[in-house]
């Protein structure tokens, strides 16, 4: 049942091409409490001729080109990311209602300035001409794919560029927009935990998205049993019944 006890119109976006049970359990995590909070969720697995990091600019400027006037901000979550705090999630952006774009750093773990996985922005005029400049960023000649010979599909992007530098959607926004003088007014950036909090045990007050980037989700999906496996079993919703292969083992 949807429960709209607030104005801000939200429109949550992912898109996921890979079958891990694990993941689909994420992303049915944030369908239902979109359901429940009265948040719309838009999943589009859609094939783009991008490498998938980069997929979330491409998505997210088609949907700001259609200029919806029923969505007001637009959160882009990694599927291994998932909402967690309804009444803090509506306090951020009111907190920066003058913002076009809301975003948190790496955790302590990795440092970067600015982390990709969860991120909100306007859906406004500065918002579309931000995400444009990002998207602008991509150089497709410094990537290049692999193709599955069975399934004629691309099945692996490389580029020579280090994991999330420049050439990556990541690497690209903290060093040509967070603090370029035409952006970084428009820009919020808030402590790594409310965006990219790795605790899903005790998160942060103010945590407002989880995020289980990589050896935080191998963690998650491998840890021992006890108050740990009922935790797991927490966030294995509809999409994926009865959890992952090893919560139906466990009892």
């Amino acid at each position: 049942m949807r429960t709209n006890h607030v104005s801000l119109r939200i429109t949550v976006v992912q898109s996921e091409d890979r079958s891990a049970e694990c993941l689909a359990a994420f992303m049915a995590k944030t369908r239902d409490f979109c359901e429940r909070y009265g948040l719309t969720y838009h999943r589009s697995d859609v094939s783009m001729r991008v490498p998938p990091y980069w997929r979330k600019v491409f998505l997210i400027d088609r949907l700001m080109a259609r200029q919806d006037r029923e969505t007001d901000w637009f959160l882009w979550l990694d599927s291994d990311a998932w909402p967690r705090d309804a009444r803090a999630l509506h306090a951020l952006l009111r907190n920066h209602h003058d913002k076009a774009f809301v975003a948190s750093p790496d955790p302590p773990t990795w440092n970067a300035p600015f982390n990709a996985g969860a991120f909100f922005v306007r859906n406004d005029a500065r918002g579309r001409d931000l995400v444009a400049a990002w998207k602008r960023l991509y150089n497709s000649d410094r990537w290049s794919s692999e193709r599955n010979n069975s399934t004629g599909k691309k099945t692996k992007w490389t580029t020579p560029d280090d994991w999330a530098g420049p050439e990556y959607e990541q690497g690209s926004f903290w060093k040509h927009m967070l603090y370029n003088p035409r952006w970084a007014s428009s820009i919020a950036m808030c402590p790594w935990y409310v965006l990219c909090e790795t605790n899903w045990k005790r998160p942060h007050r103010r945590a407002v998205v989880v995020h289980l980037a990589a050896e935080h989700k191998n963690v998650f999906c491998e840890t021992a049993p006890g108050i740990d496996v009922r935790v797991r079993k927490m966030v294995h919703l509809r999409d994926a019944p009865g959890g992952c292969d090893r919560c139906r083992r466990e009892p």
